[in-house]
């Protein structure tokens, strides 16, 4: 199954529009085609950035669905700890969202930042736009991949996403009413 970081601009996209690219990767996100990796730095800024007036007034957010929303990467992301970050891009954000792809062993790092997808690959990262990681998840997933998914968040969470009957949580996240 493939393993993404997907940058704060990115999953940002995804929660203000319901349509576009960004949005259907949080839908395969929801129906486990892919392992989300985040940083507890990226966390930060999300919370961060989620807290702007400007943006709370274009995603009529309130303090609850932020805190599900958090909740739900903190819960359904594989969350990893970045120790120590190279310095390659000019901007030290970058550098973390880089450092947090390479901690996290994934496939993928996500991204709308030219900085970064110039680069368009990283210590085995491929830096994609949303685009290009959307036709990758759409060209399918190995059933078995989903199993093992599966077997990953019980060991993990200790709790399984089944799928004819998601969590309450994924199900509200789906049906919009946290998005």
């Amino acid at each position: 199954m493939p393993r993404a970081v997907i940058d704060t601009n990115i999953l940002i996209s995804g929660v203000i529009s319901p349509h576009g690219c960004p949005r259907t990767i949080l839908e395969h996100w929801y129906d486990q085609n892919f392992i989300f990796i985040i940083s507890q730095a990226q966390m930060t800024e999300l919370t961060r950035v989620m807290e702007y007036p400007r943006l709370q007034a274009r995603l009529r957010v309130h303090d609850r669905d932020q805190t599900h929303l958090l909740h739900a990467l903190q819960n359904y992301a594989e969350t990893v700890r970045v120790e120590s970050v190279e310095p390659v891009c000019r901007d030290p954000d970058d550098d973390l969202i880089l450092a947090s792809s390479v901690v996290g062993k994934s496939n993928y790092l996500v991204t709308g930042d030219k900085d970064l997808l110039v680069l368009e690959e990283h210590k085995d990262v491929r830096i994609v736009t949303a685009a290009q990681f959307l036709h990758e998840l759409e060209r399918g997933s190995d059933p078995s991949e989903r199993e093992k998914y599966h077997r990953h968040l019980e060991a993990t969470r200790g709790n399984v996403l089944d799928d004819t009957e998601p969590t309450e949580l994924i199900r509200q996240m789906r049906t919009k009413e946290y998005l």
